[in-house]
């Protein structure tokens, strides 16, 4: 494995960017074999810390509600882009039953575009689907800490692209809106963010070397065009006691990425930082120049451990990510292909096969019941 390190650039360079930026960027981004196609954004102001850990912390909540609860927020209409998805999307080869996802807008509820698109692409456009919070009282506070934080890392990744340009625009070939990678994302309706909860179990059996590295998500590629991330928070569920944030719990546990190379790359995002990573749809609209990040999580040990303190409990993973992407209609592909429908490619090849027999398999287990 390389020990490689992700470029790390301090927020004060993208609210006033200096040209020596530009080296950093393509660092991080460009297609040298040592690049990891991530970059990480430190010093952010004092209320980041807040705003992440009410996020994650509700997030948390909301998956130990009981199943038929968090099932009330399933759309299935949209293939479970908006609201709750777990068990839906395939990953190696199988429904995915060790993390629940929640997924929204952050900055619309509910588009506004032509009923014909909304029902074209309702993954994007059917509109956001919020836990009736009145009723689960447990999770008070869960929309606004989704949009307080959304909103947080998109505008900080409007930052970052208007920093990229000078970067990113010779190489973009993208159609249909604005061609400057920051009107894109300015002007798009179609940006979705992912509230995740890995759910304790044993995904990576005895974390040695010889377990798999994607034991907790599989390797994947974002289908975004930049996708902002906050580090993970692990947390400690004691028998009978509150539950608590903990440090990362396993020394392999966490985020790899392969570089350009094709290198294998821990990366630890500290928790008062955000990261960005290139994700397939700039790939596509740069004809392959500016390639997505390929990632995966690996979990650690059994999903249980035992404090220094001799408490003994389980370990869940909560983390958050925003898929900044233009809208549907913009040419990403050079045969004409549009984000659109790049985005059925996608849905297709991780919803596909879920027919009855794999939702029923899904439906039969209801962890966190």
């Amino acid at each position: 494995m390389s020990a490689a390190q992700p470029i790390t650039i301090p927020y004060s360079a993208l609210i006033n960017p200096p040209a020596s930026l530009a080296a950093d960027i393509a660092a991080a981004f460009g297609s040298g074999p040592e690049c990891l196609g991530i970059i990480v954004v430190t010093g952010l102001p004092p209320e980041f810390k807040g705003m992440r850990e009410r996020l994650l912390r509700v997030g948390e909540k909301f998956a130990g509600l009981a199943w038929e609860r968090r099932e009330r927020y399933a759309d299935g209409e949209s293939r479970w882009s908006f609201g709750w998805s777990w068990g839906k999307e395939i990953m190696n080869g199988k429904p995915d039953t060790l993390k629940g996802s929640y997924y929204a807008n952050p900055l619309l509820d509910k588009p506004d575009v032509s009923d014909e698109l909304r029902e074209k692409h309702p993954e994007y456009y059917k509109g956001n689907i919020w836990p009736d919070e009145e009723r689960e009282k447990e999770i008070a506070g869960f929309q606004a800490a989704f949009k307080e934080l959304g909103k947080f890392i998109f505008d900080t990744g409007l930052l970052l692209a208007e920093a990229c340009e000078s970067f990113v625009a010779p190489n973009l070939q993208i159609t249909g809106a604005s061609s400057a990678l920051a009107g894109l994302l300015r002007s798009s309706n179609a940006h979705k963010a992912r509230l995740l909860h890995y759910f304790p179990a044993p995904p990576s059996g005895d974390g040695d070397e010889g377990d798999d590295e994607d034991s907790w998500c599989g390797w994947h590629l974002d289908h975004s065009l930049i996708t902002g991330l906050v580090s993970a928070m692990y947390l400690f569920h004691p028998s009978g006691a509150p539950v608590e944030p903990i440090p990362n719990p396993h020394e392999k546990a966490g985020l790899y990425i392969r570089s350009r190379s094709g290198a294998l790359n821990k990366v630890a995002i500290p928790a008062d930082a955000l990261a960005f990573q290139t994700g397939e749809a700039l790939e596509l609209s740069t004809g392959g120049r500016l390639r997505a990040t390929p990632h995966c999580v690996r979990g650690g040990g059994k999903g249980s451990m035992t404090l220094a303190d001799g408490r003994e409990g389980e370990v869940s993973r909560e983390t958050f990510a925003f898929f900044m992407q233009p809208d549907v209609q913009a040419v990403i592909g050079a045969n004409g292909e549009t984000f659109g429908q790049f985005t059925h490619e996608v849905l297709n090849r991780h919803y596909e096969k879920v027919g009855e027999g794999a939702q029923a398999a899904a439906n039969g287990v209801k962890v966190g019941a």
